[in-house]
């Protein structure tokens, strides 16, 4: 049986997050990972205003060097972060406007991958 500590997180503790608090989350989350592995904080930027056209970015680091690339990549790199479960299919459709397979990747994750920079879909589910 494992031990329960205040520090002990439970899948559904990161499921019910909703969309706000998941954005908030993974933010600490990355400044506490560039702390452990001796990156500034100052590299990464995770805008609290959600809910903008991001060209399919919500967080991006700039040219990071970790001593340990667990978590954040070296280089750069951008996130795409989702509040909930996603199969697949739909993980695919996140990259392309409009959700659409037949139309282009999102401008942003375009120049990110055009850059030889890193993206990474975040998934907030179980």
């Amino acid at each position: 049986m494992a031990t329960v500590t205040p520090f002990t997180l439970a899948v559904n503790d990161l499921t019910k997050l909703g969309q706000d608090r998941a954005v908030e989350f993974f933010r600490r989350l990355l400044w506490a990972e560039a702390t452990r592995v001796g990156m500034g904080r100052n590299l990464i930027n995770v805008p609290q205003c959600i809910n903008v056209g991001d060209g399919g970015i919500d967080a991006v680091i700039n040219d990071a060097n970790p001593s340990i690339d667990e978590i954040i990549p070296r280089g750069t790199s951008g996130f795409q972060i989702k509040s909930s479960d996603l199969l697949p299919r739909q993980c695919k459709k996140e990259l392309h406007q409009g959700q659409d397979l037949k139309k282009p990747i999102q401008s942003e994750v375009k120049r990110l991958l055009d850059a030889g920079g890193t993206y990474v879909l975040v998934l907030f589910a179980d």
